[in-house]
């Protein structure tokens, strides 16, 4: 079913990388540790944004302090199975509504619970999903685009470094 729901995403995406980690920004590690609202523990993910401001909102979203440094990466993503969680008639041909993407999923995982949009994401891959476009909740109308198959043709997401300027080991973040 989601092979006629999907079509080909081309565009820039930014993300907020800690600087420690911007040695591997494309590795989804870090979601594949913890999980995130679209990808159990385990499953790697990589979490995009499609405007600077829902990058940077997405990152600061559970500080309680000040703000912690971060890096502002620009990506180039081309998909051919990306599918649009944002779109009323895409929710309403899964079967779902936009409230499935408000569960508290960080509760549910802390109490052992069934988490909905996991579920979710778990089907979509299994139809050949490589990523979806979701709403943010960091950004009142902001887009995020979740990847969850990006490293090889036709679904390829990549960093834009055209000068090389990020690091390429962590020794580059050593405290001196």
């Amino acid at each position: 079913m989601p092979s006629s729901l999907t079509s080909r995403y081309s565009r820039q995406c930014w993300r907020m990388l800690t600087p420690k980690w911007s040695v591997d920004p494309i590795s989804g590690a870090g979601s594949a540790k913890n999980g995130g609202r679209f990808n159990r523990p385990g499953r790697h993910a990589l979490y995009l944004s499609e405007e600077v401001e829902t990058a940077l909102a997405e990152y600061q979203q559970n500080m309680l302090r000040t703000p912690k440094p971060g890096m502002l990466v620009a990506y180039v993503v081309d998909m051919a199975d990306m599918i649009d969680l944002t779109d009323p008639n895409t929710l309403s041909s899964l079967g779902i509504d936009h409230k499935t993407f408000e569960c508290p999923w960080k509760i549910l995982r802390a109490r052992g619970k069934s988490i909905a949009t996991w579920d979710l994401a778990e089907r979509l891959i299994a139809d050949g999903v490589a990523g979806a476009r979701v709403p943010s909740f960091a950004a009142a109308g902001g887009v995020n685009v979740v990847l969850w198959n990006w490293r090889a043709l036709p679904n390829v997401a990549n960093v834009s470094d055209p000068d090389g300027d990020l690091p390429k080991n962590q020794s580059s973040w050593a405290k001196p």
